[in-house]
């Protein structure tokens, strides 16, 4: 798979990851805690069999790990500050994907 597609489907799922944490409550923690850990540990599994083994991609699945073992430890009391902080770091791993991605596109416009 072509990097730069490897990175678009990354940003899908760091964005898809934000969005879930967005909408966690103490009323649904119990189910949505399990779909972000399974998205992010899939997302990490598929990150590394289909990546180059570059820095970028490593630190991309290390971010899904982290996500993964953050959702685990969601409860109906740390919902509000841990849900936070899956969806700022899923969000801000988005960004960086983005960025690269427009460094890609300018470096391929140069040539």
């Amino acid at each position: 798979m072509a990097q730069k597609d490897l990175f678009e489907k990354a940003a899908g799922w760091f964005d898809d990851i934000a969005d879930i944490a967005g909408r966690l409550t103490t009323g649904n923690v119990s189910h949505m805690a399990p779909t972000i850990k399974g998205k992010a540990t899939r997302s990490a599994e598929f990150i590394r069999k289909h990546g180059d083994g570059s820095d970028d991609i490593e630190l991309f699945a290390k971010w899904f790990d982290g996500l993964a073992e953050k959702a685990t430890r969601l409860t109906t009391g740390n919902v509000s500050h841990l849900g936070a902080t899956i969806r700022v770091t899923a969000r801000d791993a988005r960004f960086y994907i983005i960025n690269e991605l427009e460094d890609m596109r300018y470096e391929e416009s140069k040539s």
